[in-house]
């Protein structure tokens, strides 16, 4: 064997072996801010997009477009964890997609709805933020504060029988 396929030998075996995972973090707005015991909320949200897609000139897509709808619905309830400051989160995604496109010359449609993964999310205030009622709340200053949470991602699953796109 030559030294350049054993190089690469090596450097695959290496790039299997040595992998590294790469860690994500979730950046929320006031996701640890401190709020009085026994609240609940409820959350909606909404998204609209639409536009073509640029594609790879190799690939035989050609004027795609497509049209998707997001809905978000949540539900919040703060908590007294301990006498510490908590809340719990409920968030369910649904998405609508349709789009079009012509493969190797042949157009195509399809519409899309469904689901997103559930997320259950525990946030605690470790530090400096105490279960407080209403009553007390608004009558206490502004701590600084250390906190954290336990996120719970379901899998929605969407079942599709049949050929086609």
């Amino acid at each position: 064997m030559t030294v350049v396929r054993w190089s690469m030998i090596l450097f695959t075996v290496l790039s299997v072996t040595i992998a590294v995972p790469v860690d994500a973090q979730q950046l929320e707005p006031r996701n640890y801010t401190n709020i009085p015991v026994g609240m609940n909320f409820l959350m909606a949200g909404y998204g609209y997009a639409t536009g073509s897609i640029v594609l790879d000139p190799s690939i035989s897509l050609q004027n795609a477009d497509v049209q998707n709808h997001e809905l978000v619905l949540g539900y919040a309830r703060s908590l007294d964890v301990w006498g510490m400051s908590g809340k719990f989160d409920l968030i369910l995604p649904h998405a609508w997609s349709s789009g079009s496109a012509e493969f190797a010359g042949e157009f195509h449609e399809r519409k899309v709805s469904g689901w997103g993964d559930p997320r259950l999310r525990l946030s605690v205030n470790f530090y400096g933020a105490p279960a407080l009622s209403l009553k007390l709340f608004a009558s206490t200053g502004v701590y600084a504060r250390t906190a954290g949470d336990f996120d719970a991602v379901g899998v929605a699953w969407q079942y599709r029988w049949g050929g086609g796109l």
